[in-house]
């Protein structure tokens, strides 16, 4: 599942390519934790 939730996650960041897909990736990856 963490692994899952790192690749969606990652895919956000190429996605959005800026600070907020960062952010947003950061509290994804907390809240998955």
């Amino acid at each position: 599942m963490a692994t899952a939730g790192f690749a969606g996650l990652l895919v956000a960041v190429l996605k959005s390519g800026g600070v907020k897909g960062m952010i947003t990736s950061i509290i994804q990856t907390a809240l998955s934790l």
